[in-house]
């Protein structure tokens, strides 16, 4: 049974404090209701409600999901797709993801410089509002990571609190890289793209 979303929220703050106290002070305080209500106005349509409890839990903070979690009000600057032709973009599993090189009603969530993981907000004829994506500046294929961001902080807490995962100091600075592990026991470094990082989420194979 999947647990409620504060739950999880309230268990990832515990597994930070207890394995990576540094990259937990990097974690910034909630954003307002207010500042997401003027968000979502600018998107044009509104957020799923657990990005919404995400962005009230934390704005934002460094690695926090083995990728950057940027702050909500950040700048992400042009993403290097948006001038590319339409059609090109493979989708996995096919027919979740449109295929579109960039879509305005993609939220960019985690991630950056050219590799993305996205709440998609205008899903494939067979994706679901709200999934969420990856999305890489260097590869054609767009892999779901889940159906939710609940599913997706679902199994990535089972995956820290089940040991399924390292993390590491970055020497010469304290802050802690968290990196997950494949089926085999592996640590998932970049190998092709950003979806690699994430071994058996969704449509992502579990090893490389």
């Amino acid at each position: 049974m999947t647990p409620p979303l504060p739950e999880i929220l309230r268990r990832l703050d515990n597994w930070y404090a207890q394995h990576t106290p540094y990259l937990f002070q990097t974690l910034r305080p909630g954003i307002s209701e207010e500042w997401l209500a003027g968000y979502e106005a600018s998107l044009g349509v509104p957020l799923p409600e657990d990005v919404r409890e995400l962005y009230c839990w934390h704005g934002g903070g460094q690695y926090a999901f083995v990728v950057d979690f940027p702050h909500l009000l950040s700048e992400f600057g042009p993403h290097g797709l948006e001038d590319e032709e339409a059609g090109w973009a493979m989708s996995q599993p096919p027919g979740a993801v449109r295929q579109v090189a960039w879509s305005d009603r993609w939220h960019d969530l985690f991630g950056g410089d050219g590799s993305y993981i996205v709440v998609d907000l205008d899903p494939g004829p067979s994706g679901t509002y709200g999934q969420l994506v990856v999305v890489d500046r260097d590869h054609e294929t767009r892999y779901v990571l889940a159906e939710s961001l609940t599913a997706f902080l679902t199994e990535f807490l089972e995956r820290l609190e089940g040991g399924r995962c390292v993390a590491e100091k970055n020497p010469p600075n304290t802050l802690e890289s968290i990196y997950l592990l494949d089926r085999r026991g592996v640590r998932a470094d970049i190998r092709q793209g950003i979806a690699d990082l994430f071994p058996g989420f969704g449509a992502v194979p579990d090893s490389p």
